[in-house]
């Protein structure tokens, strides 16, 4: 009889190998019943099918505030100790790093909480974002499969436009035209990308026209000479990585044995086929969404996802969470008349046998029926932001918390009279969406040059730095630098390099060039990513470049500096750093709101609650926001948003003439973000123009919405009647 192989306990000795063994030993009957009694406890009978269902594909159609995060926190810990299953074959994917987080921080937590110290000492399961998959999986070897190093470059929003401005001035654009066109060119790039399309058509404004086809050829010629990916690149080519290398794909689906993935009406085609790479049957899938919950379709995605998902994986199994247990029952059968449109739709085109019928959710709660939503009227924007102001200051002084409170608006100009309302009241408040910390100029100043020494190539990161701070290279001197490149066949920095060599150059091209070699030969040496930024900011007196050029903001602006050193510090890999700094910039929906009220658009909030929201703008062209006025809602693009696909039309015809479901969904969102209070509130003249009522605030009716004085819970003064003229006068 052959020996059996030791165990990793024969090879130590002492105390450890007696805690070691203790450890490791399979718990009693007894005790593992009692683990699975406190694993399960407290989920209602939906929430234990999530967490104890099999493998093989599973929809969990979870509506808001239905305890989701609690099923699949309870479904991975169910999946580790009860079923066996090794926490580095678990996958959780979210849709941002704040919400991974957060799950993964849950998820140790159960750990510990059922298996004790046993589970506290298990390997983390991974928790991450797609694009962070995507990465993950490029720098694993995928990206050989594009002629790209392991240690590419990922172009941000901001990279981006600068390659399609520079490309699209080379394409003969009227100057005045350039501008206008370079947003709305990334994002058509950016949703075909999302599509595994090609963009088609042109791009007009003014005199201005660019063949769309031929600036995303020449756009993905500058990535790979800049060895380089952008943001959108990121799952697609992860996905046909994956499908051309066997051993990748080996790998990957390795870790990802157990799938569990958030916001599934939130994903997009390119992340559909990532999917369907990573978890062949009999992988086990456990997907999670709510349609009506789906407001991203300028990204690609429709809440036709969620039924697409039954189609690729038709033996899924169907479980509805439909108990909320964060709104009173006034919210939720606020909720309850938004979506009734949605069922149906369902009703009428699939019919009563249909699988879709799963997807219709009856919202429900256990909690106190609360007080109806406020409905307050305001003459104009000033007035409604006033009331707002005055309100929310009067709950802080009667102790609210501050990030207990929230203004959610539709667009960001909406919130310019909030902002005024809440400095005059003294309330402390935060504007979600502004200027996210990566995306700040010192930030990416100093970001350019750290990524400049991790990689010559990165055309991007050179063309940020090359005049900062200014060298004496102006647009003249970057001209001779281009049409040296292009003269080289090379990068950038090459052809800055050939210039210098051959003479003539300014002097200041020299001093740059002299930096980039110090900095790379620093970053080299394995030192990290703060060192290299001390230098950096040493090396071109920076510091002394933010006090000049910006007197007035120069404390907050080094303030920011020093916090990137804080975060640099503990990073001992460059090109870790770097992905950090591109993905944070790109996925996180999310800042640190501290003690303070959250003002933000509905997007930005999504996925949130609090104990007060209030809702301004409660009219035709705000909700639902008419084509013309769409804008960028935090943390997303939506300057140009692109019409919804046809699949969205399936509940189209039950809405007036022009409205857009996705509006609907916008706005059911908004009041599901509420826990006590709602308070909605439309302006009878808003930009010097006379407004109707959203079509919304009809439908909820004066049972659930009740019609308050402008800035307070008491009801309207009664309206005085006229006296009718004496006869006799």
């Amino acid at each position: 009889m052959p020996s059996s192989p030791p165990t990793i306990v024969q090879y130590v000795t002492g105390p450890l190998a007696v805690d070691l063994e203790r450890a490791m030993r399979p718990p009693e009957p007894d005790a593992a019943r009692a683990q699975l009694e406190q694993l399960l406890g407290g989920l209602n009978q939906p929430q234990r099918q999530v967490a104890t269902r099999g493998d093989g594909p599973l929809l969990v159609v979870a509506g808001p505030g239905a305890g989701k995060t609690r099923a699949l926190v309870s479904r991975v810990a169910h999946l580790v100790l009860a079923r066996g299953a090794a926490p580095r074959q678990v996958m959780a994917i979210t849709f941002s790093r704040r919400a991974a987080g957060e799950l993964q921080a849950r998820i140790a937590a159960q750990l510990a909480d059922t298996a004790g110290q046993a589970g506290a000492q298990l390997p983390a399961v991974w928790a991450g974002t797609f694009h962070g998959l995507g990465a993950r999986i490029l720098r694993r070897g995928g990206a050989q499969h594009f002629n790209r190093p392991e240690h590419f470059t990922i172009y941000d929003r901001d990279d981006t436009e600068r390659a399609l401005r520079r490309i699209i001035t080379d394409l003969g654009t009227p100057p005045p035209a350039i501008t206008r066109l370079v947003t709305p060119a990334r994002q058509a790039i950016s949703v075909a990308k999302r599509r595994g399309e090609v963009p088609e058509g042109e791009l007009v404004a003014g005199d201005g026209a660019v063949p769309l086809a031929e600036l995303f050829r020449r756009y993905a010629g500058e990535l790979r000479a800049a060895l380089a990916f952008d943001f959108d690149d990121l799952i697609g080519a992860a996905a046909q990585a994956l499908e051309r290398d066997p051993a990748l794909r080996g790998w990957a689906q390795g870790f990802a044995r157990h799938l569990v993935v958030d916001e599934y009406q939130d994903t997009d085609p390119a992340q559909e086929a990532l999917l369907r790479l990573l978890s062949p049957p009999p992988h086990d899938l456990c997907v999670v969404a709510d349609p009506q919950q789906s407001i991203y379709a300028f990204r690609g995605a429709v809440p036709e996802q969620v039924q697409r998902f039954l189609t690729h994986w038709p033996s899924a199994g169907v479980v509805r969470l439909e108990q909320n247990y964060r709104s009173t029952k006034h919210i939720v059968g606020i909720a309850r008349r938004l979506v009734a449109p949605f069922s149906s739709a369902v009703l009428e085109r699939q019919g009563k046998t249909s699988r879709r019928l799963g997807l219709a959710l009856r919202l429900w709660t256990d909690n106190p029926a609360g007080t109806p939503a406020r409905l307050w009227v305001a003459p104009h924007s000033e007035k409604e932001a006033d009331a707002i102001a005055t309100d929310v200051a009067a709950k802080l002084e009667a102790g609210w918390p501050p990030d207990e409170i929230a203004v959610l608006v539709r667009t960001h100009q909406q919130a310019r009279p909030v902002e005024a309302a809440l400095l005059r009241a003294r309330v402390p408040y935060v504007l979600v969406g502004g200027i996210r910390f990566y995306a700040r100029e010192e930030i990416k100043d100093l970001i350019g040059y750290l990524r400049v020494a991790a990689l010559s190539e990165d055309a991007a990161g050179f063309w940020r730095v090359v005049n900062t701070p200014r060298r004496g290279l102006g647009p003249a001197a970057m001209l001779s630098i281009a049409r040296h490149a292009l003269g080289e066949h090379a990068g950038a920095l090459a052809g800055a390099r050939h210039w210098a060599a051959m003479g003539g150059a300014p002097e200041g091209l020299y001093d740059l060039l002299a930096h980039v070699d110090e900095l790379t030969a620093l970053s080299r040496s394995g030192v990290g990513p703060k060192a290299v930024l001390d230098a950096a900011l040493t090396l071109t007196g920076y510091r002394e470049h933010v006090r000049k050029q910006h007197p007035d903001d120069a404390g907050n602006r080094l303030e920011a500096i020093q916090e990137l050193l804080r975060i640099a510090e503990p990073y001992k890999d460059v090109r870790r750093f770097l992905d950090e700094a591109v993905l944070s910039t790109e996925e996180d929906d999310s800042v640190p709101t501290g003690a303070r009220v959250r003002v933000s658009t509905v997007h930005a909030a999504k996925g949130l609650e609090f104990r007060a929201v209030y809702v301004p703008g409660c009219e035709l062209g705000l909700f639902p926001l008419s084509p013309a006025r769409r804008d960028v809602p935090a943390g997303d693009d939506h300057a140009a948003q692109t019409p919804l696909p046809p699949d969205d039309t399936a509940v189209t015809h039950h809405f007036g003439a022009g409205t857009d479901p996705e509006e609907r969904r916008v706005f059911y969102v908004a009041v599901t973000r509420a826990k006590e209070e709602l308070t909605l509130s439309y302006c009878t003249f808003r930009r010097e123009g006379r407004t109707q009522p959203s079509p919304y605030l009809r439908e909820i009716g004066a049972g659930l919405l009740r019609r308050a004085r402008l800035g307070s819970s008491e009801p309207p003064a009664p309206r005085k009647r006229k006296k009718a003229p004496d006869p006799a006068t």
